[in-house]
């Protein structure tokens, strides 16, 4: 059983209230793990509405070296924690977004990656 999850949900607002359904099973099936949630910076009022997270990372959109400084803080802070699982829950549609994320989950390093174009 997964001790730490990282659910990386990196889309609008909309798709991240439809996946609370996802999180409320996430956190039912795996009731004792610590669930982390990482999504962007417009989003980060809905996800402190979500029961079934225990902890919040956003990431803002990269248009100035602070939010780029902001970003790798946050990557460095998620690589510190060893997640044993990463979930992507989000569809990727283009090549370039397919690599983002390959690049993110590389950098965050967790034991398994599972979900939406993670392979």
């Amino acid at each position: 059983m997964p001790q730490k999850i990282l659910v990386i949900h990196l889309a609008g607002i909309g798709d991240l209230l439809m996946g609370r359904s996802a999180l409320a099973a996430l956190r039912h099936t795996f009731p004792e793990s610590r669930i982390a949630l990482l999504t962007w910076a417009k989003s980060r009022d809905v996800a402190r509405l979500l029961p079934s997270v225990d902890d919040r990372y956003v990431l803002e959109e990269p248009c100035s070296w602070q939010a780029l400084w902001h970003n790798l803080t946050v990557i460095r802070a998620l690589r510190a924690r060893r997640f044993t699982l990463a979930i992507n829950l989000y569809q990727v549609y283009r090549r370039i977004g397919v690599l983002k994320l390959a690049g993110l989950l590389r950098l965050i390093a967790p034991g398994q990656a599972v979900g939406r174009d993670t392979d």
